[in-house]
């Protein structure tokens, strides 16, 4: 949870600093890696949730294994 709420506060910082014309490169690629978590974890919370979520959740696995998508977040 810890780690979700820093990267979003790493996004929201660079998203401001952007704005502001005054992000640079690296700051732009860690806070788009900082997104990409946190869209895999919101995308892993809706499929969990959805009905039939007992046959969805293994399919989206086995598509992503076969495509090569991580779907589970790093801790």
């Amino acid at each position: 949870m810890e780690t979700a709420l820093h990267d979003a506060r790493k996004v929201v910082a660079t998203c401001r600093r952007l704005l502001e014309h005054q992000a640079s490169r690296s700051e732009l690629q860690q806070a788009n890696q900082a997104l990409e978590r946190i869209f895999a974890d919101i995308g892993l919370t809706v499929a969990s949730i959805l009905p039939l979520a007992f046959v969805t959740v293994p399919s989206l696995f086995s598509l992503g294994r076969h495509f090569g998508i991580d779907l589970l977040p790093e801790l």
